[in-house]
């Protein structure tokens, strides 16, 4: 969400932002969101209702626990303790660290704080809520209509998103009649129906069909999808509403572990060793100590790594809600699951990659 929302903000990892001082001024800072940053690897995967608690939790641990915070407190109409030369002289002491745990927790409460008022103002609660309908067979046509006449704010490209994930889960209902009602109904231009027409490019049959064949009819002989199946949130988010919805890696990491992958589906590249075991009903078999038991340490967690590694790499980009879906599964079955892919894209660039698709060598 971080990078999906902050793109314009963040560059290579390294958020830039201001903040206002005790003078009055405002100061440029920039930091990097990386591995040493503890809150940050420790919040970077998690729901922002969660990693919001958490700060807050932080911010209250460490007035309490830390001297010098209560004394500033208390200056600001707390209880006052007095302070001797030892108490005086700990906390002179302690002033850099103090600093720099202060300078963490508060970077991360901004950006919590400028992602929850970003979510607001764009009304993705709701957006997300009817995305997350669509997937599941609980929405239709009649829902996008009136959202978009509820919203008549909304950003483009999150209209553009919405009724991508209209047209992927209702194949095959535009045609020019109905692509000109939604280009005026969600004052859209040219250019945004020829993005979501474009991802027929992807196998997604967006326009009525006649009695000839698609050009694209190699897209039908995969399972459809249009449909998810409905898991139960990932471990430890049940309570999030907008926490139904798994990225489709979720399904194949799940399938892996369990030895259910279709082959005919994902065929083997090269066919497995005499050794392999593979089921009578071309499902590959993955040999898999799968526990279900998460680990809160990530050193326990390396230990408990069962069976071989086990990577997906996607072809043609991958977002960052999957590099989630990797992670979280890792620890929630204590697996070692490796994910990659030739890009990471945020949503606008995934909007920008579609929109200039112009034929299948474009792919």
């Amino acid at each position: 969400m971080c990078f999906d929302l902050l793109s314009d903000e963040i560059e290579n990892n390294i958020f830039k932002y201001s903040i206002d001082t005790n003078k009055g001024d405002s100061e440029e800072r920039e930091v990097i969101l990386g591995e040493n940053d503890p809150i940050w690897v420790e919040l970077r995967h998690k729901h922002i209702a969660e990693a919001s608690l958490l700060l807050n939790d932080k911010m209250n641990y460490f007035k309490s626990a830390n001297r010098l915070a209560k004394h500033k407190a208390a200056g600001k109409g707390g209880e006052k303790d007095d302070i001797d030369t030892s108490d005086l002289k700990q906390m002179v002491e302690s002033l850099p660290q103090y600093r720099e745990q202060l300078k963490r927790l508060s970077l991360h409460v901004h950006i919590a704080t400028r992602l929850n008022t970003l979510a607001k103002q764009m009304g993705l609660h709701e957006i997300g809520k009817l995305e997350q309908d669509l997937v599941y067979g609980n929405a239709t046509s009649k829902e996008v209509i009136k959202l978009l006449g509820a919203r008549t704010h909304m950003k483009e490209e999150d209209k553009v998103r919405l009724l991508m994930t209209y047209v992927t889960t209702h194949p095959e209902k535009l045609d020019n009649n109905r692509r000109m009602q939604w280009m005026k109904l969600a004052k859209l231009t040219a250019e945004d129906m020829h993005t979501i027409n474009n991802l027929e490019y992807l196998g997604v049959a967006v326009s009525k069909r006649g009695g000839a064949k698609s050009a694209l009819s190699f897209a039908s002989k995969k399972k459809k999808r249009s449909i998810r199946k409905e898991h139960g949130a990932v471990e430890g988010e049940e309570q999030w509403q907008l926490s139904r919805f798994q990225p489709i890696v979720y399904d194949i990491f799940e399938d892996l572990m369990k030895g259910e992958l279709s082959q005919d589906e994902y065929p083997y590249v090269s066919p497995p060793s005499a050794g392999a075991v593979v089921k009578k009903n071309t499902q590959i078999n993955v040999e898999l100590s799968v526990r279900k038991k998460k680990s809160t340490q990530a050193k326990k967690t390396e230990e408990n790594v069962g069976g071989k590694p086990i990577v997906l790499f996607i072809v043609g980009g991958m977002t960052r809600s999957e590099l989630r879906v990797a992670h979280k599964m890792s620890a929630q079955f204590s697996s070692n699951l490796i994910i990659g892919s030739t890009s990471i894209d945020s949503p606008n660039a995934f909007l920008q990659q579609v929109m200039g698709i112009s034929n299948l060598e474009a792919l």
